[in-house]
């Protein structure tokens, strides 16, 4: 044995320093396997078709293009992600379903890898929790990277709070200046979170400014020529964030989605966390919990400004579950030096060492197979899809003018250049009472946030939209309706997921 290996082994080992390495491992490997069978295309794919239009036409749409009644009444719509959108379509143009895969794929490795690069240390003084926290936000970055615009926001958020927090340790970082190109990005990136860019820099501006003492809770105030400087910067960032194709309205789009009670019920990404499922509670709800107890056991003082951070993105979270990412970003920033620091006994005996530096090469040995399995392993989609070939093929061969098509087949028809009664971009189909009837359709009854839930004649939305044919997942209640009454539709084409209808007039 050599002098080096001699006093590796005489050394004693810190346990935290130890362990790092398997948690790395650990999530490189969670990451892997939650990849390994592609992304979901939720929504990816009329991303892509926008960014191709605003490509061929040389500019960003005003009007709707792609569903036959919002162009029939020329309904107004701005692509207010153009650029991820012209990105998606750049990145499948010339890297494929491939390309769009490992963009996401490498989009979560990066964000994982610049959360574990923030709390590095703080892992390492509290393993257990640590661990869990990280664990667990592999998971979440491999149910939310994929290709849509918000995966562009958790990095803005990221830097926008890496910066914010930097500020108030050093007020004489440029940094600082960043903020307000965060915002103009933002806002043509995913201009319906690009509110947060601002909204950020004002609640550092507000807890920089204020006086407070008081139990556990204190303020961390900062000189006047900092505050002056926040206020420049949060100022700066509004202005930054008009910077875009839909101007002023992007500081109201984001509250008048948020609010739409129908939106919120209709949409289930939009639904707020469910703690009676099991998934959510372990993978959202634990950390946050354990989070919380640490905090509130340590009775360590309370910065206010790390206070409002977490309320305002835990609120957001309670709101609706997609915004669970955005907490473990900002959770990076604030929780960690709240939390109990468990203390844990070095290694000193040489089998001890031994025994670990082996665990740690078989640990290794999944990944590398886990590594190969992504990159070797032929799959049918890299990102998945919502319509089979044949049902696309189907619908092409049978055109109709006047479609109605379920709410979740929008994308997949929108790629293959088939108009569309309606799809995913709900917003723009609450004109006019569209997406009500589209969704009463589907489910048969009509909800109205001020009175009872009353049943929808089918008929009537029929001859109000003059369908000539309708698309429908069989899960719905439609399909069932529409079974039942065989005198009013001509089934042309069924599968496992959906049916086409022809009506009958």
């Amino acid at each position: 044995m050599n002098r080096l290996s001699k006093k590796w082994m005489k050394e004693d080992w810190a346990t935290e320093e130890v362990v790092f390495p398997f948690i790395v491992v650990g999530v490189v490997l969670v990451l892997l396997f939650c990849f390994s069978n592609g992304i979901w295309g939720n929504d990816f794919w009329w991303h892509v078709k926008v960014g191709e239009w605003i490509c061929e036409n040389g500019k960003i749409p005003e009007n709707d293009i792609f569903s036959w009644y919002g162009i029939e009444k020329k309904l107004p719509w701005t692509a207010h992600e153009w650029l991820a959108d012209v990105i998606y379509y750049l990145i499948m143009r010339f890297g494929g379903e491939a390309g769009g895969y490992f963009f996401c794929l490498g989009a979560g490795f990066l964000m994982t890898f610049l959360i574990l690069g923030q709390v590095k240390e703080q892992i390492k003084e509290n393993v257990l929790i640590g661990s869990v926290y990280i664990i667990f936000l592999a998971v979440t970055i491999s149910l939310f990277f994929y290709g849509r615009p918000h995966m562009f926001s958790f990095f803005l958020l990221f830097f926008e709070l890496k910066i914010l927090y930097g500020f108030v340790e050093n007020t004489d970082s440029k940094w600082i200046w960043c903020v307000p190109v965060i915002g103009c990005l933002w806002s043509n990136l995913h201009g319906g979170s690009s509110n947060l860019a601002y909204l950020l820099c004002l609640v550092f501006l507000i807890a920089s400014t204020l006086n407070i003492n008081f139990g556990r809770m204190y303020s961390q105030r900062l000189s006047k020529s900092a505050v002056a400087k926040l206020a420049v910067v949060s100022f700066a960032t509004i202005i930054s964030i008009l910077i875009n194709p839909i101007g002023i309205k992007v500081l109201t789009f984001p509250y008048s989605s948020i609010s739409d009670v129908l939106m919120m019920s209709a949409i289930s990404e939009w639904e707020p966390p469910d703690a009676k499922n099991i998934a959510q509670l372990v993978i959202y709800f634990m950390p946050i919990v354990l989070m919380t107890i640490g905090i509130i056991a340590k009775k360590t003082r309370v910065r206010l400004l790390d206070f409002l951070i977490m309320g305002m993105f835990l609120y957001l979270f309670l709101r609706s579950v997609r915004f669970i990412m955005l907490w473990y970003i900002a959770a990076c920033f604030y929780a960690f030096p709240y939390l109990p620091k468990l203390e844990l006994k070095p290694l000193e005996k040489k089998v001890e060492k031994k025994l670990l530096a082996i665990a740690f090469v078989l640990f290794c040995i999944p990944l590398v197979m886990e590594v190969n399995n992504v990159v070797q392993s032929e799959r049918n989609s890299y990102v998945s899809k919502v319509m089979s070939d044949e049902a696309i093929k189907a619908v092409k061969n049978n055109p109709t003018e006047r479609m109605y098509n379920d709410y979740n087949l929008g994308e997949a028809l929108i790629y293959n250049d088939i108009f569309v009664f309606y799809d995913a971009r709900a917003d723009m189909y609450l004109q006019e009472n569209i997406f009500a009837d589209g969704i009463s359709m589907s489910n048969l009854i009509q909800k109205n946030p001020d009175a009872e839930t009353t049943y929808v004649d089918v008929e009537k939305l029929i001859e109000k939209y003059d369908f000539d044919s309708i698309l429908i997942l069989k899960f719905r209640p439609l399909y069932s309706y529409l079974s039942s009454h065989e005198e009013m539709v001509e089934c042309i084409y069924e599968d496992e997921d959906l049916a086409y209808f022809k009506l009958i007039k």
